[in-house]
């Protein structure tokens, strides 16, 4: 859902004229989607991508209410630099994802600007954005893939334990219990 709202949403940024009113579609798919994905996976006690998919709806939501200025931007270009730094426990293509969307935030805060709007740097933190949202499509695909066929795609595979943040201690987990979100 992310993926697919950031390349729509970035090419109405780019090309207004063409796109039409895409605030439903930040609202319902960006917004609501990922919120309900975001509960999904916290019920499944996937914490980082449950809370990832709660901030990114939110985020959406923000933006078709008309937020997006450059401390809204810049707010969440540094809240993806904080999953930035968890990501580099999980996958090159996470990696990729969360330093391309804090690319795109901090290019879009900069060229938002706190009294000028800077045309090129919109642009091509649209285009970071659209990038990014290819990327988050691919990691959503190559998931469904490995559900469906066990089949990985590259980038996607599990960090190599040479990777120097593999080796921090994970915290202990009651994996057999199974915690209800409705008490």
């Amino acid at each position: 859902a992310f993926g697919f709202t950031c390349c729509l949403m970035m090419l109405s940024f780019l090309y207004p004229v063409a796109s039409g009113n895409m605030v439903p579609l930040a609202w319902v798919f960006g917004g609501i989607v990922l919120i309900i994905a975001g509960i999904i996976e916290i019920y499944r006690e996937d914490i980082f991508h449950g809370t990832v998919f709660g901030c990114y709806g939110c985020f959406w939501i923000g933006v078709a209410n008309g937020a997006g200025g450059s401390i809204y931007f810049s707010g969440w270009g540094l809240l993806t630099c904080g999953f930035l730094v968890i990501a580099l426990r999980k996958n090159i293509g996470s990696i990729l994802l969360f330093a391309s969307a804090a690319n795109a935030l901090f290019l879009l805060a900069a060229g938002v600007g706190l009294t000028t709007v800077n045309a090129d740097l919109v642009g091509a933190g649209a285009w970071s954005l659209f990038i990014t949202g290819c990327i988050c499509m691919y990691a959503a695909f190559g998931t469904l893939i490995h559900d469906t066929y066990g089949f990985l795609l590259p980038l996607l595979a599990p960090m190599p334990v040479w990777w120097p943040l593999c080796c921090w201690p994970h915290p202990p987990r009651d994996t057999h219990k199974v915690r209800s979100i409705f008490g």
